[in-house]
């Protein structure tokens, strides 16, 4: 007996909901990029992109520029989870961190 599910329907989003979820990308992406600005400030010692790269490995990416483009390409009802991710990843970093001084 073979068990048959029902295709997985999208519903179209409205523009406003859209526009919304842009503005918040938005947002998210600065704050990651000032996260990594203000680290470099406090330790500066590495350039820039290390601390940008250091944010994205914490979310399971390999480079800045992955974690960046999937943010911007992503569809609105995946975003939420995906900043989960990425913030639960920069609190287990930061954790860490405290740990060890």
């Amino acid at each position: 007996m073979t068990t048959t599910y029902p295709a997985v329907i999208h519903v179209p989003y409205s523009p406003e909901f859209c526009s919304y979820i842009q503005e918040v990308k938005s947002c998210f992406i600065e704050n990651l990029r000032r996260a990594a600005k203000d680290e470099k400030r406090a330790s500066g010692s590495n350039p820039y992109m290390f601390y940008l790269n250091r944010i994205a490995s914490g979310a399971g990416f390999q480079n800045w520029n992955l974690l960046d483009k999937k943010l911007k390409n992503i569809r609105p009802d995946k975003f939420i989870e995906l900043r989960n991710i990425v913030n639960s990843g920069i609190a287990k970093a930061s954790q860490i961190q405290l740990k060890s001084m």
